[in-house]
C-alpha cells in the first residue's frame, strides 16, 4: 500500500512539470519603461534607441505584457518589416498604460516580442483609452497566435450591458473570443445569402410629356415676397 502511494505521488510530480510546460505561452509580448543606473543591475538592461547618444536603461519587469491583451488589430507596414499591431488592453493593462504615460512623459517605452526589441514609443501625453500600437516588427507567427486567443478590436464587446467592462480573466477572454467568432460567422452567412439574392430592378424614372425626367410633384407652391403684417412669411397656398 505504501509502495503504491509513493508511486502515485511520483506520477503526480512528473505530471505537474509537464502540465506547467503545456501552459507556457507560445510567444511573449511586453512593454518596458525606462529605468535608472542606480537600480540593481539584475533588474535593468540597456538598449540603443535612435536619436540618443548613449543606450538607454530599461526595466526588465514590463509595465504591460501579453497577458493584458483584450483585443487586437494588425496591419501591414510600409517597409515590410513584419506586421504592425494595435492592442486593446484589459482593465489592468489600461490602468498600467495610463499610469506610465502620465508619470513618465518624455521617456521611451520599449516594445519587445519574444525577448527581442522591435519598436519603441516616445511618451508625449497620457493615454487613457487602453490602446497601444507596435508600428512594425511583429512576426506573422505571433499575429496568428494572438488571433487564436483574442477577437479583433471591432468585434470586442463589453462584458456588462451597463458599463464598459473589458474581458480581464482568462475565462472572460475565452468567452469574448467565442462570442466574436460567432458574430463573424453570422455576418459571413448573411453576406453569402445577400450575394445569392437576385438584384432588384431599378424603379422607372417618371417622365413628362416631352420625355424628360420629371421631378416630384406638389399641389402646394410658395408665393414669393408675400409677408403678413407681423413680418412673417405667409404659408404656402394651394395651386
Amino acid at each position: 500500500m505504501i509502495r503504491l502511494l509513493i508511486l502515485c505521488l511520483a506520477v503526480v510530480c512528473l505530471a505537474a512539470p509537464a502540465s506547467a510546460m503545456s501552459r507556457k505561452p507560445k510567444f511573449t509580448l511586453s512593454f518596458h519603461a525606462q529605468a535608472s543606473d542606480m537600480e540593481s543591475p539584475r533588474s535593468i538592461f540597456r538598449y540603443a534607441i535612435p536619436g540618443h547618444a548613449q543606450p538607454l536603461v530599461f526595466k526588465r519587469v514590463p509595465e504591460i505584457s501579453h497577458s493584458n491583451i483584450a483585443a487586437y488589430h494588425d496591419f501591414p507596414t510600409p517597409n515590410a518589416n513584419g506586421r504592425g499591431l494595435s492592442l486593446r488592453l484589459d482593465f489592468r493593462g489600461t490602468s498600467a498604460l495610463e499610469m506610465v504615460t502620465r508619470t513618465r512623459r518624455g521617456e521611451v517605452l520599449l516594445a519587445m516580442i519574444n525577448g527581442t526589441p522591435v519598436d519603441y514609443l516616445t511618451i508625449d501625453k497620457p493615454v487613457s483609452d487602453g490602446i497601444i500600437t507596435i508600428w512594425e516588427g511583429v512576426p506573422e507567427t505571433v499575429i496568428a497566435e494572438i488571433k487564436k486567443k483574442h477577437p479583433p478590436i471591432k468585434e470586442l464587446r463589453s462584458m456588462s450591458s451597463g458599463q464598459e467592462m473589458l474581458p480581464t480573466t482568462r475565462a472572460e477572454k475565452k468567452r469574448a473570443l467565442e462570442e466574436a467568432e460567432q458574430r463573424m460567422k453570422e455576418e459571413a452567412r448573411k453576406a453569402k445569402e445577400d450575394a445569392r439574392k437576385p438584384a432588384q430592378p431599378a424603379e422607372p424614372v417618371p417622365t413628362g410629356d416631352n420625355g424628360l425626367p420629371r421631378g416630384p410633384l406638389s399641389d402646394r407652391l410658395p408665393v414669393e415676397g408675400q409677408i403678413n403684417q407681423q413680418g412673417i412669411p405667409l404659408p404656402l397656398i394651394q395651386r
